[in-house]
């Protein structure tokens, strides 16, 4: 999975999606008013085909049974981007691209972070590290609580949770109350538990259109604050992107067998995409030994600085003379009567 192939297939598909016409015949019939008119959305929905364009009217979903499952639905795009449960493994997989770009720009030097990804989650598993789970017996089962991203602030401690999520556009609302009531329980232990403030955010991307409603867009805002600084706007742009893209990628591949092999999809964004391999090397292994390094050039500094101390005072003794120095050990005696005379 190398970042370059990523990059590529990116912009690939992003040539693609805008010429489809029976991508956006089968997409935009299925859509709420809401996501087509850019009702609280940053990002831009475009429509470049319609059959009556003076009225703008999408053409009707198709309601033939799912080639995969059989299943009939109203909306068979709407089957095939969320429900279908032989394309489960590439849900998860387009929910990897959106967490794996986050996590190559977030301030890893800042904060101390774990993410929903394989070699980035804690050593049991999860997410949420140890230390910031309270004991609360078989009251709360941790185990089942694995939100996409933690971040603690190495100085302050303060927590901070994102739940990520692609439902369809008209689900938004209901899986948005969903993640509140998974997570309500443990983060309010919590909170009681610790004095460090915890933030919980949870974030929906439409995955037919990208679509990212105001809530999200505050949400993505305090992600982004965690993050090396790309631009807001290009930072927003690229999530709803790869949602978007992620999900033509899995419409247009509905047929084709299951690959465990598929790139994570990665915007260009003009720098260095570091897989979680390599950061992994650079945390274990580079980091620790550049920091032994610059103790080691610390420490033959301050022995150099000692050294060139020794050599002002052999100079400054071999410039007293005798009587000098009887003025300077009766001074020091006048000195000490007047410090600890009874």
């Amino acid at each position: 999975m190398t970042g370059r192939n990523g990059i590529c297939e990116f912009k690939s598909l992003a040539k693609s999606v805008e010429l489809d016409t029976e991508w956006f015949r089968s997409v935009t019939s299925a859509l709420p008013k809401f996501a087509t008119q850019g009702g609280g959305s940053i990002v831009s929905f475009v429509n470049p085909y319609s059959d009556t364009p003076e009225k703008d009217a999408p053409i009707s979903d198709s309601v033939y049974p799912c080639t995969l499952c059989g299943m009939v639905t109203s909306s068979r795009s709407r089957h095939v981007l969320n429900s279908c449960e032989r394309l489960r493994d590439k849900y998860r997989w387009r929910k990897e691209n959106l967490i794996h770009y986050i996590d190559s720009i977030l301030d890893h030097n800042t904060f101390k972070a774990f993410c929903n990804l394989k070699d980035r989650r804690t050593t049991r598993g999860g997410t949420i590290p140890i230390e910031i789970q309270p004991i609360t017996g078989d009251l709360i089962d941790w185990k089942e609580l694995v939100p996409d991203f933690v971040a603690i602030d190495r100085l302050s401690e303060e927590v901070f949770i994102f739940v990520i999520t692609c439902p369809h556009e008209s689900d938004m609302e209901d899986c948005h109350t969903q993640q509140l009531n998974k997570y309500h329980q443990g983060l309010a232990a919590m909170r009681r538990s610790f004095k460090c403030t915890v933030n919980f955010y949870a974030l929906e991307i439409g995955s037919a259109s990208g679509y990212i409603s105001t809530r999200s867009a505050n949400a993505l805002y305090e992600l982004h604050k965690l993050t090396t600084k790309p631009p807001l706007q290009n930072f927003i742009h690229n999530v709803s992107q790869l949602a978007k893209l992620g999900s033509y990628r899995i419409y247009k591949g509905r047929l084709e067998g299951s690959k465990k092999d598929l790139p994570y999809l990665y915007p260009d964004i003009g720098g260095r995409v570091f897989s979680t391999t390599r950061r992994t090397i650079l945390n274990k292994y580079i980091y620790p030994l550049a920091r032994a390094g610059g103790c080691i050039v610390a420490i033959i500094f301050l022995i150099f600085l000692l050294y060139l101390l020794c050599l002002l005072l052999i100079w400054i003794w071999s410039l007293l003379t005798k009587q000098l120095l009887v003025f300077v050990f009766f001074g020091l005696i006048f000195l000490c009567l007047l410090v600890f005379r009874p």
